[in-house]
């Protein structure tokens, strides 16, 4: 079973995307995914996802932000 936390619009870059944030069981282990979809950049369309185990979000969730931080689309 896969529960939706999140579904919203957030910029990577000033770029628009499609953030769904979800958890789900495994072998009697918790994840959490966070995908973000539909990055429009001229003609090129970018998606990726991270999943970690829930317990440790302390751990994965700064790494998540310092990665969506450093991203630059070259938008020529």
């Amino acid at each position: 079973e896969i529960v939706i936390d999140t579904y919203a619009k957030e910029k990577i870059d000033g770029v628009t995307s499609i953030k769904v944030a979800y958890s789900f069981y495994e072998n009697d282990t918790k994840f959490n995914s966070i995908r973000f979809d539909d990055i429009i950049v001229g003609f090129r369309l970018y998606d990726f996802t991270i999943t970690y185990p829930a317990s440790q979000s302390d751990t994965f969730e700064p790494i998540l932000d310092s990665i969506l931080d450093s991203i630059k689309f070259d938008k020529e």
